[in-house]
């Protein structure tokens, strides 16, 4: 049953605005996409893209400061609804546990400083913020920029009040939340069905001194508990079917709980793993093993990362258990290819004292009849920051708690399994 006790009032002749709410939890639908990549994979699109990429990420160099050798616009599977300002204007956003910023698109996107330097094209479809329509929003006049791998957003703060949750159901309504409005994007964000990104990340990964919305949400006691818990619905071959026919996805894909455990769709048994990092949802995997493979390093450090549809890590890893499932690497498009009828072996991965398995419809997509593309990559990367990511992949296959207030990620088994 959701829970949502917050009243709101606004007197406008006389600028002031009043809020009070109880502490609660609140449930957010998640909207199931297919990632950029699988499609175009699908469609034959994906090498020019990725050839794309890898002149972008040359001239772009190592710029940020979230690992960006890990992280692509092309990758996002899950969005849900979000609105600011009063009036409410909805956004449907992409969560992100590797960023802390929230921001959307600004309303005058199309109008950059430079006739040469446009966004015109990917700005114009989507929903734009208009903080001229809003009663509570406050300019800021500061600058912002994100730099991801592949992509950035740049365009200037603003605060306003936001609501995690749509029109009409229930939300955690966050006063004095700062925000970044977006006059300039990359075109990696032309064809993605999403009007900006909610970052769930740490304070150190967000602009400047601002807090992260779900942190602010914590200290102005609008949260039970300083956790969110997100569980996505585990694939089945019904689904990859529909993702082979290139049907639209447009329906349920997981919820997110805000202020708790999601006891509804996930077993009470959470374990807990400390995060072994103050700025990032990572901590330490001891080993990762398929067949007759187990990695031989001591330890792995890992990000959980709900803006990746792939797991990734270094090359030998990877390729050894790619090896193991005898699958293909097609250069051409950066993936491994197998024969679908041949995938049966789940992987393992050591967590603490714990083995959590995933299984082999939760690592791989659907192509055409007989081939699926293998949701692993292989990154080697300089050392820095982690060194394996999981995305979702590993969420399909467990609820995932992330808990902020004592720096720590909880899994459990989650209790409806597929769709």
């Amino acid at each position: 049953m959701f829970r949502s006790r917050l009243s709101f009032l606004v007197l406008v002749a006389f600028g002031f605005v009043f809020w009070y709410t109880d502490a609660a939890v609140y449930k957010m639908p998640l909207r199931k996409h297919t990632s950029q990549r699988i499609q175009m994979i699908r469609e034959g699109k994906w090498a020019a893209e990725y050839r794309r990429q890898q002149e972008m990420k040359k001239s772009i160099g190592r710029q940020s400061q979230r690992h960006p050798e890990v992280y692509v616009y092309n990758d996002f599977e899950y969005s849900g609804a979000i609105t600011i300002g009063t009036p409410e204007q909805q956004f449907n956003v992409a969560l992100d546990t590797g960023s802390a910023i929230l921001w959307v698109l600004h309303a005058h996107c199309e109008r950059v400083w430079c006739p040469f330097w446009t966004s015109r094209e990917i700005c114009g479809p989507k929903q734009r913020f208009q903080s001229s329509a809003s009663v509570t929003y406050k300019p800021m006049r500061r600058l912002w920029k994100t730099q991801y791998g592949i992509g950035y957003a740049l365009g200037f703060l603003g605060e306003d009040i936001v609501r995690i949750g749509g029109k009409g159901g229930p939300q955690i309504w966050i006063p004095n939340t700062v925000f970044g409005q977006a006059m300039k994007i990359s075109d990696a964000f032309k064809d993605l069905e999403i009007d900006g990104i909610l970052g769930l990340g740490f304070q150190s990964t967000a602009a400047g001194e601002f807090l992260p919305p779900l942190a602010n949400a914590w200290n102005q006691s609008f949260l039970d508990q300083p956790v969110f818990t997100v569980w996505l619905q585990r694939m089945s071959n019904k689904s990859t079917i529909r993702i082979a026919l290139n049907l639209k996805d447009n329906f349920l894909g997981g919820i997110c709980t805000w202020g708790g455990v999601d006891t509804n769709n996930c077993n009470s048994d959470v374990v807990y793993e400390p995060l072994s990092s103050a700025t990032h949802w990572q901590f330490t995997m001891k080993s990762i093993s398929l067949g007759t493979y187990r990695s031989d390093a001591p330890s792995y450090e890992v990000l959980s990362d709900t803006g990746s549809s792939f797991i990734v890590g270094p090359s030998m890893l990877i390729n050894s258990i790619v090896n193991e499932l005898g699958a293909r690497y097609d250069a051409e498009n950066d993936v491994f290819f197998s024969n679908c009828s041949g995938l049966t072996e789940n992987i393992k991965i050591e967590i603490g004292d714990h083995i959590y398995e995933i299984e082999p419809i939760n690592y791989f997509y659907q192509i055409t009849e007989n081939i699926c593309v293998l949701t692993l990559s292989s990154m080697d990367g300089t050392g820095l920051g982690p060194q394996v990511v999981l995305g979702t992949p590993f969420l399909r296959q467990y609820c995932h708690v992330y808990d902020f207030g004592n720096m720590q990620i909880g899994f459990a088994k989650p209790k409806i399994h597929q769709y």
